[in-house]
């Protein structure tokens, strides 16, 4: 595409590595028999890629990255030389770091007891429990609910390596990969009873709770999935202690006040700022003042 567009304006492109001159007869279809091979380079490449991290997996190594709870510790092939003068790494073990596992089963605990996500998230982050490096859009490290809620699916803790469960695809319009859910019938699973930390009464015991959960908030909603309200100053919030957005807190029945208040201070137990306000007022006075 962006050869045809040169040559359109008449400038010619010399392609060193293919020897390749648009300016030549014989150009476009030397481009489109490069465009097909490479095409093919890049499907063979992801297959060949699919095919190793399945085979790490089936000898119980680790595909990604780094899990809360376990070390990641390299396997050295000495007969191979590797880059910076190191022997070549042929794969990545688990090994479980028995400080993390202590908090791992605290957490699957306090939820099998009945304690939310949100609780559990304040619990840990006031009694300085170590927390898993954060994502690339958070800078703290801390304790939230999402993590929670991903540790507590997380089949690595019973002993369990499940690989596949999403795809990767480029959007052709954005040029950007999106993950997509594959079909059940297409993971691999392989256990591990080396990497279990959980015991297995224990996590049946919070995944019936959080099927129980999930079946009430289905009935409640009538079978609808929950969409989030936007509020009018929903987004444009800050809390004047830790910075952090004031979201709705309390409220959203048929009876009680909806009320907002520091996000940090609900969710994660960070910020001292336990001061709330009621929607309609927390309106009243800033429309006020714009007025």
């Amino acid at each position: 595409k962006e050869a045809a567009t040169f040559l359109f304006y008449g400038v010619s492109v010399v392609f060193v590595t293919q020897s390749i001159d648009t300016s030549q007869p014989n150009a476009r279809e030397l481009l489109t028999l490069h465009g097909l091979i490479d095409e093919r380079f890049l499907v063979g490449l992801r297959d060949k890629v699919t095919r190793g991290q399945r085979g790490r997996v089936l000898s119980h190594m680790n595909p990604s990255g780094k899990c809360f709870g376990y070390a990641n510790i390299p396997i050295e092939d000495t007969t191979r030389p590797g880059r910076y003068g190191r022997p070549a790494v042929v794969g990545v073990r688990q090994a479980i770091i028995e400080e993390e596992a202590a908090v791992v089963r605290r957490v699957f605990q306090l939820s099998a007891s009945g304690v939310g996500l949100a609780q559990i998230a304040v619990r840990l982050n006031r009694d300085g429990e170590s927390a898993p490096m954060p994502a690339h859009h958070r800078q703290r490290r801390v304790w939230t609910k999402s993590t929670i809620r991903r540790m507590l699916s997380n089949q690595r803790y019973r002993g369990v390596l499940i690989w596949g469960r999403r795809t990767k695809v480029r959007n052709p319009e954005t040029g950007r990969k999106v993950g997509r859910a594959t079909p059940e019938s297409e993971w691999t699973t392989v256990p591990a009873p080396e990497l279990r930390i959980v015991p297995e009464d224990l996590w049946l015991a919070v995944q019936a709770r959080n099927t129980r959960l999930n079946a009430s908030q289905v009935a409640r909603l009538g079978g609808l999935s929950r969409t989030p309200r936007v509020y009018l100053f929903s987004g444009l919030l800050t809390c004047g202690e830790c910075g952090g957005a004031m979201v709705i807190t309390s409220g959203g029945g048929q009876r009680s006040r909806v009320k907002y208040g520091c996000r940090v201070h609900r969710h994660i137990g960070m910020c001292e700022n336990r001061w709330t306000i009621r929607k309609d007022r927390l309106e009243e006075q800033l429309l006020a003042a714009l007025e």
